[in-house]
């Protein structure tokens, strides 16, 4: 599993840095992969919704409307089903 995590973390920065995906394409596919699939796999069917993911700048710590041109890394937060909060 954390093989799988850290190709699908690669493969989303390579996409991102040859302009393929968004960040926020990236995002969505990270969270189709490792959230929704979890929750289709072990037919959790109650409403486990998260916050919005938001963008900030680690420059100013102001939020972000637009993700810059330059970025090179996407961090992926997530809460499994122990309650570890978990960050790629």
């Amino acid at each position: 599993a954390k093989r799988a995590r850290e190709t699908l973390a690669t493969v989303l920065c390579d996409a991102c840095e040859d302009g393929d995906l968004t960040i926020l394409e990236a995002i969505d596919a990270a969270k189709s992969i490792l959230r929704d699939n979890a929750l289709q796999i072990y037919k959790v069917k109650q409403n486990v919704d998260s916050p919005e993911a938001t963008l900030y700048s680690s420059q100013t710590n102001k939020l972000v409307k637009q993700p810059a041109q330059k970025t090179v890394l996407v961090r992926v937060m997530w809460v499994d089903t122990s309650g570890q909060h978990r960050c790629r």
